[in-house]
């Protein structure tokens, strides 16, 4: 109860109720001190049905709470709801995969949205030159889709210039295979949200399972899964590599790719 009315004390949605509250228990108490029946009575009646309010919202708040962590079943990649209906407004994306193909073709227009509204988007994918290491995985041509991928990323860059986007995309590589692909929506928030994904090979990405991870969710063992997998996500953006020139990025691979 008390983590639910300090939630709905930072949203300025019910901020007004808190500010009506205060007014009139300050009602209240002048009618205490200049021996105002009404004004106590006035006063305190009021404040009552505020605080009432106050607790139904604090319960709703709660149950979309334990709602939300209801998701930590874990779920088909394409069962998962889309990102921008989970997180429409997000201000911070992170996105580490192996090409990314799949995120970037079917989310570029969410992630212009989310830029042109001042966010920050950050995306990490392996180096081209370990994707021999790959092929055991459904659908061989990896250098084919980072290629796709990387095409994506350079027609963002250019519409964001175009249209002179406040925000910040940011791009870097690893130089090794994960076993996992994290998605990071605005994570260091309260409402964050962390989707896990591991990648068994042989298994095509809409198949590969879903974990989504609530900070705040009333299962100490999410919680701490949360905490755990923030530090990796934090840790690989951390020591990954920064691509500042993409589109000379994709000329070298598509060099690397005609040597193979």
């Amino acid at each position: 109860m008390i983590r639910g009315i300090r939630d709905i004390i930072k949203d300025p949605r019910y901020r007004i109720e808190f500010a009506l509250s205060i007014v009139f228990l300050i009602v209240a108490l002048i009618g205490a001190l200049i021996q105002n029946l009404y004004l106590i009575i006035t006063g305190l009646t009021v404040l009552m049905e505020i605080l009432i309010i106050i607790i139904i919202l604090s319960q709703k708040n709660m149950e979309n709470i334990i709602q939300q962590s209801q998701q930590y079943v874990i779920r088909r990649r394409d069962d998962r709801q889309r990102l921008d209906r989970i997180a429409p407004n997000a201000k911070h994306i992170r996105i580490i995969g192996r090409t990314l193909q799949q995120v970037l073709m079917n989310y570029s227009e969410y992630f212009l949205e989310r830029l042109k509204d001042r966010g920050k988007v950050e995306l990490l994918f392996t180096h081209y030159e370990l994707y021999q290491y790959m092929l055991a995985e459904h659908g061989t041509d990896h250098l084919s889709d980072l290629s796709s991928a990387l095409s994506s990323i350079i027609s963002i860059k250019d519409r964001m210039e175009k249209n002179r986007y406040k925000g910040q995309l940011e791009i870097r590589f690893i130089k090794y295979v994960p076993s996992l692909s994290f998605v990071a929506i605005d994570m260091d928030k309260r409402n964050g949200i962390l989707i896990v994904e591991p990648v068994p090979p042989y298994l095509a990405p809409a198949q590969r399972p879903n974990i989504l991870l609530n900070p705040n969710s009333p299962i100490r063992e999410e919680q701490d899964l949360f905490k755990d997998f923030k530090k990796v996500i934090n840790d690989m953006w951390k020591n990954a590599e920064p691509i500042h020139d993409v589109k000379s990025f994709k000329k070298e691979l598509d060099i690397w790719r005609g040597r193979i």
